[in-house]
């Protein structure tokens, strides 16, 4: 007889786990884990840096030596003088002595004096 009140006093325990787990394990779900979102590359911005003049008559040098000025359509020194001009007016050069000769008197390019010309404009 001593066994019969042990169970009646165990029964409500083991009801009350009972319905805590089903309690607990009914609004659960697996816990799955966020994906973890990389963070965004922040670029910064780099200003645009000004040529310095003696890149821009370099370069101008360069053109003429490829051909890009005085080529089969562009064949005098007129061009050079407009675009030194506009160099000069956006204040990528201040100095613009180098094509003076030209302002005065207009000179054909040719392949004979395609290396003097560009020698000219790199102040040689």
């Amino acid at each position: 007889m001593a066994s019969e009140p042990q169970s009646g006093s165990l029964l409500p325990i083991v009801l009350v786990i009972v319905a805590v787990w089903l309690f607990t394990s009914r609004g659960s779900s697996p816990v799955t884990p966020e994906p973890v979102k990389p963070e965004p590359d922040v670029v910064q911005p780099v200003e645009p840096q000004k040529p310095t003049a003696e890149q821009c008559w370099d370069a101008l040098a360069k053109c003429v030596e490829n051909r890009w000025i005085g080529g089969t359509m562009q064949q005098h020194t007129d061009h050079l003088v407009k675009i030194v001009d506009g160099l000069k007016a956006s204040g990528s050069i201040t100095d613009d002595s180098r094509v003076n000769d030209w302002r005065a008197k207009r000179v054909e390019i040719t392949d004979a004096n395609r290396a003097l010309i560009a020698a000219k404009l790199r102040g040689k």
